[in-house]
């Protein structure tokens, strides 16, 4: 078995509106995140999935 550790975050503009990324794999819409790299802090994750 594999444990995969996932981050996400909930990224709002000036106007309140949430960010949303559409799947590439099946298309549903949801928050931008995804796997971490094995020592990588959730705020280090973060940052590079907002850049």
């Amino acid at each position: 078995m594999r444990i995969v550790v996932t981050g996400g975050a909930i990224i709002r503009d000036s106007n309140g509106r949430v960010l949303l990324q559409q799947r590439s794999d099946y298309g549903d819409w949801g928050l931008p995140g995804g796997g971490m790299n094995p020592g990588e802090t959730i705020s280090r994750d973060n940052d590079t999935r907002s850049y």
